[in-house]
């Protein structure tokens, strides 16, 4: 069968998996759960990286950790629709506050190389780049920041561009 893949469990459970799929993959097939905790995995009884593509009459075994949490890069290589829809439903809920702190920590780190902090930066002109993303505070930047949907690059950038726009002809909105 050219487009399925079987591969085990650790006790002899037999999963039927689609061409391509990977331990991510795998993981999301045996419980949500341990797809959003899987930190590693063994094919084989030997460690392999979790974007491996499986092959038939593998053995699988995922490890996991508390408190780990499914990593965004995995949307590049996993196949199947419940890893995906898995990953991204858990991304969503991530706490507001643990999303604050990696945007922070991503900001801070973006401006430390530009010689400057999150502190350091003009009020007004974090209120103007709050307002061109349609952000209510600073606390939202951070976590759109944290989440993904902002670049801690081009937010530090725009933060502490000279040229930051002053009227309200040149003012246009980001697509």
């Amino acid at each position: 069968f050219p487009d399925e893949v079987y591969v085990f469990s650790p006790v002899g459970k037999i999963f039927d998996m689609p061409h391509g799929a990977t331990p991510v993959d795998f993981a999301y097939a045996v419980h949500t759960d341990i797809g959003n905790s899987c930190v590693a995995c063994r094919i084989d009884r030997r460690l392999a990286p979790l974007s491996a593509t499986l092959e038939s009459g593998q053995t699988v075994e995922i490890i996991t950790a508390p408190g780990a949490q499914p990593n965004p890069a995995w949307l590049s290589f996993v196949v199947t629709g419940k890893a995906r829809g898995g990953i991204r439903h858990s991304l969503k809920n991530q706490k507001r506050s643990e999303s604050i702190a990696l945007g922070r920590r991503l900001l801070e780190r973006t401006l430390k190389s530009q010689n400057t902090s999150f502190e350091d930066i003009d009020q007004d002109r974090l209120e103007q780049v709050m307002t061109e993303r349609n952000l209510q505070d600073s606390d939202s930047l951070l976590e759109s920041i944290g989440l993904g949907n902002q670049m801690a690059y081009l937010i530090a950038r725009k933060l502490i561009s000279m040229d930051a726009i002053e009227t309200p002809d040149n003012q246009r909105p980001l697509a």
